[in-house]
């Protein structure tokens, strides 16, 4: 059924918001693997890996590989581990260097988990769900899952 294009643009079966996940050693990669472990292969995710003494510039690259490939009517949704660390200001770079109609194709969050994560893969292809309500609700819900085990157990 089409979507309307108040939500995605043109009409279209399919909006796709592409997940990318930006993290220290494989810790981008592993999120998506778990994510995909409790609700299977997702298509369009990708990930970047910084590791000590790699090149910024180079890590600006892979966001730019990136974002070339998503469509033109297609959002991308950037999940990054550290607020204030290099993967986050390489991605503020970026995105501070892309036009605005570009620009309003992306988000931007900070703190990655597996259950924002897992939420933004769930739901970024229901319909009605925009880019700023998907990033919204991944924030709630990132916050949400972290909690005193010991407290909410009575432990």
């Amino acid at each position: 059924m089409p979507i309307s294009r108040q939500y995605y643009g043109p009409w279209r079966d399919i909006c796709m918001i592409h997940v990318l996940v930006a993290a220290h050693a494989e810790a981008g990669k592993n999120l998506l693997l778990g994510a995909e472990l409790i609700i299977g292969k997702q298509p369009s995710t990708h990930s970047i890996e910084y590791r000590v003494g790699d090149d910024l510039n180079a890590l600006k690259v892979q966001f730019q590989g990136v974002f070339s490939a998503v469509g033109k009517e297609d959002s991308l949704l950037i999940f990054v581990d550290l607020y204030g660390g290099s993967l986050c200001n390489v991605a503020a770079l970026f995105l501070s260097k892309l036009p605005k109609e570009q620009k309003d194709r992306c988000a931007c969050i900070s703190g990655a988990n597996l259950p924002m994560v897992l939420y933004a893969l769930e739901a970024r292809e229901r319909e009605g769900v925009t880019l700023e309500g998907l990033k919204d609700e991944c924030l709630r819900i990132g916050l949400d899952g972290i909690r005193d085990i010991k407290k909410e157990f009575r432990l």
